[in-house]
């Protein structure tokens, strides 16, 4: 699966800590900064970049020198908690793919 990051997103990098803050209309929105923490930047920067959950696996097992599954199951954890809340979108086009 690929993913585009959402472009109701910013994405800035703040004393070396990427925050992603998203763009709404309304005051309440202003609770909804999200700090992702190096390994969840790693996969960010990655998935919004065009890899894909496999790809950004195998760099994280190269990167981080970790087992496969670690990396695996890390990658699953945090494309799902990003797609949650809103800052990635799945590719719909990828959707059905055995990537």
């Amino acid at each position: 699966m690929k993913y585009t990051p959402n472009p109701q997103i910013i994405v800035r990098t703040i004393r070396g800590q990427r925050i992603l803050v998203p763009i709404m209309n309304d005051m309440n929105a202003l609770d909804s900064l999200y700090t992702l923490n190096e390994t969840a930047s790693f996969i960010w920067e990655n998935a919004s970049n065009g890899r894909s959950d496999t790809e950004i696996s195998q760099k994280m097992v190269e990167f981080y020198e970790i087992e496969s599954k670690i990396a695996e199951n890390d990658v699953k954890t945090v494309l799902s908690e990003l797609v949650h809340l809103g800052a990635l979108l799945e590719n719909q086009e990828n959707a059905f793919s055995n990537e």
